[in-house]
């Protein structure tokens, strides 16, 4: 039965540092009738105590739920199967909200009948200070060139779609949208696997009757870079589910709605190609670069034929020939000293500064 307007789910892992900040701008929001479902997975430092205080203090909004074991998808199924209202949100807890982010987001798909509101958000740029000052530097343009100040939720890609400019466009994450509660009936999120909200986040855009853009930085999202350059963190966190997620949202996407394969293969190949392969040639061993490069590949061959000559692609190569050449090195899975060469060449302070100068002036010109 539904007895509130929106359900927001906050899903807790060590977070101490972070977790006060985040409900108090939950708890804090303009809006009446709101419910806060707090899914704490086991953690090592206060973090339950923390959340338990806040359905302490505010007993008639906040409900706290422990789920069993760790992953950030059982956690979130674990909340949706509790959450009461007409329309559900997501918070994630290092992250904070203005404090009319839902009532705007809920103004907007009332007024207009939609099933789903995106609204803007800040990147918030927290570069460890243990790191060297020109990694602080380049981790921070890095960040801005991906992703900008103030990254819009909803834009025009030129699809002549809503649907297609929304999954190209925004991020597909779930923390800057506001969902009709009808609109998740069935979903889940995926339990097993890293991004967990892909499919669903996928699945909710194509199958959604309206969508509502709220063109406003409503939320939060903190960058944190806390790795080090050339380490291999990123590929102990297995990135490789990576290709699992989008091949599991192809199938949905390709069966129900194959009007929409342009805009997801764009964005996959985004999330594939233009964004995680830095992480590749950040790595300074060689042989740990190519045995990772030519799985890298081969996945990418195999998930996404004809990925090279994708849009994003071209962008990212920015008609560069060592860039261009680079992408034939993948595209033809030839992982050797020519790539070597290549990679060293475009992470060479002067190539690796040249190309994001030249990124950001691309970005801000689209913009």
């Amino acid at each position: 039965m539904v007895t509130k307007k929106v359900s927001v789910i906050v899903v807790c892992y060590n977070v101490e540092s972070y977790l006060k900040r985040c409900l108090d701008s939950v708890v804090g929001q303009t809006m009446e009738g709101m419910e806060v479902l707090v899914v704490v997975t086991p953690s090592e430092d206060a973090t339950e105590d923390i959340a338990r205080s806040y359905a302490t203090s505010h007993p008639d909004m906040v409900r706290v739920f422990i789920s069993e074991g760790r992953g950030l998808g059982k956690a979130r199924n674990l909340g949706l199967d509790h959450a009461s209202g007409e329309f559900v949100g997501f918070v994630d807890s290092d992250d904070w909200i203005e404090r009319d982010m839902f009532q705007s987001m809920y103004d907007a798909v009332t007024r207009t009948g939609a099933d789903l509101a995106i609204c803007d958000y800040w990147s918030e740029f927290q570069v460890p200070r243990n790191v060297s000052l020109p990694r602080r530097i380049r981790s921070l343009t890095s960040s801005m060139v991906r992703r900008g100040l103030v990254y819009h939720g909803l834009m025009d890609q030129g699809y002549g779609d809503i649907r297609s400019n929304a999954i190209m466009s925004g991020t597909t994450a779930v923390w800057n949208k506001l969902f009709r509660r009808d609109l998740l009936q069935g979903r889940r999120f995926y339990p097993d696997i890293v991004p967990e909200d892909y499919g669903f986040m996928i699945s909710c855009i194509c199958d959604s009757k309206g969508l509502v853009p709220v063109n406003r930085p409503l939320y939060h999202y903190q960058v944190r870079d806390d790795s080090t350059l050339g380490d291999m963190r990123f590929f102990k966190q297995d990135p490789y589910q990576l290709f699992t997620a989008i091949a599991r949202a192809r199938l949905y996407v390709e069966r129900e709605h194959p009007e929409l394969l342009p805009a997801f293969d764009d964005r996959a190949v985004m999330g594939l190609f233009n964004w995680n392969i830095d992480h590749l040639h950040r790595m300074k061993d060689r042989g740990d670069r190519r045995r990772h490069a030519e799985r890298w590949a081969r996945l990418l061959n195999t998930t996404l034929p004809g990925w090279r000559s994708r849009r994003p692609v071209r962008d990212w190569s920015l008609g560069m020939a060592s860039l261009e050449a680079l992408a034939d090195c993948y595209e033809q899975e030839r992982l050797d000293e020519v790539y070597d060469s290549l990679v060293s060449t475009v992470t060479s302070p002067p190539q690796a500064l040249a190309i994001s100068l030249l990124r950001s002036v691309r970005k801000l010109s689209k913009t």
